[in-house]
């Protein structure tokens, strides 16, 4: 069973604990107050302690454990576990903390979760992506890439005049760069060889610094990047061949994807009326 069925039952069954926990509770005949009010009705399939299970939660059940109710061993093995789930969620609700803050939170929680997984799940059937799209995406990313990787090799320092110096050795006539990344591990951040990589796998300053060297060939300035400055050398190139279209073609689906429910999220809260007191800046900007 994966982690995310698992959750997702929790889950359901915390949304029927919510309603109960909500007020208004109904008296079984056993005197306990119901889990799964608000139910949908149907065929009853157990009764628990007064409380009916009916069909649809029980089929409900049964897919988020990933077993087939038409198989009569799994069915057993599904009404099994939705009886004693519904056991204990019985005695939870009459126990002395079901009116706790945190109980109560954790279960509104739940049922945002579910209300919330069931409209992405909406949106993704609704994000269609054209066999155009996917390879309009392919030939844009074989573009960015290039056609050429690159080996690249770097002495990198937190301090400029740290960096500024380990340049001037690189640069010198006759200067054995590995020797040099040796020489500098133990007071640089990093020194070492960095391995191939086309012009979207390296920091974007380093792309452009390093289609402009030539094989072998040391930057002949420090390059600064976030990380700090860089003494680079280019150590060697060669053709790159991106991988085929259809290696590729579910994960670009999954990234156009998730693309268009990000925009669509992003709708929703521009559209949305937002309050957070105390917010940061950045958040109420966001919003």
């Amino acid at each position: 069973m994966s982690a995310v069925r698992v959750r997702l039952m929790a889950v359901g069954l915390c949304c029927a604990l919510l309603a109960a926990c909500g007020g208004g509770q109904v008296a079984t005949e056993a005197g306990t107050a119901q889990v799964l009010q608000g139910a949908p009705q149907g065929p009853m399939v157990a009764v628990v302690n007064g409380e009916s299970v009916t069909q649809p939660v029980f089929e409900t059940f049964a897919r988020g454990l990933g077993l087939d109710t038409a198989q009569p061993e799994q069915r057993q093995q599904a009404l099994d576990r939705l009886i004693e789930s519904l056991l204990l969620a019985q005695t939870g609700l009459s126990g002395s903390d079901a009116g706790a803050d945190s109980l109560k939170s954790e279960l509104a929680l739940g049922r945002m979760q579910v209300l919330a997984a069931h409209q992405l799940k909406a949106l993704r059937a609704e994000a269609r992506i054209s066999e155009q799209q996917l390879r309009d995406y392919y030939a844009r990313e074989v573009e960015r890439t290039g056609q050429v990787e690159y080996q690249a090799q770097h002495i990198l320092y937190a301090d400029q005049a740290a960096a500024v110096a380990a340049l001037a050795e690189a640069r010198a006539p006759g200067a054995d760069f590995e020797a040099l990344m040796q020489k500098h591990a133990a007071t640089a951040v990093q020194a070492r060889d960095l391995g191939w990589a086309n012009r979207t796998q390296t920091p974007p300053e380093f792309a452009e610094v390093l289609a402009q060297l030539a094989d072998g060939e040391v930057a002949p300035v420090v390059v600064q990047t976030r990380f700090g400055y860089h003494v680079l050398r280019r150590a060697g190139s060669r053709p790159y061949q991106p991988p085929a279209f259809e290696q590729v073609r579910a994960g670009i689906e999954q990234q156009l994807q998730q693309q268009a429910i990000a925009e669509r999220v992003r709708a929703l809260r521009a559209a949305a009326q937002i309050t957070a007191p105390g917010a940061s800046a950045s958040a109420s900007q966001a919003q």
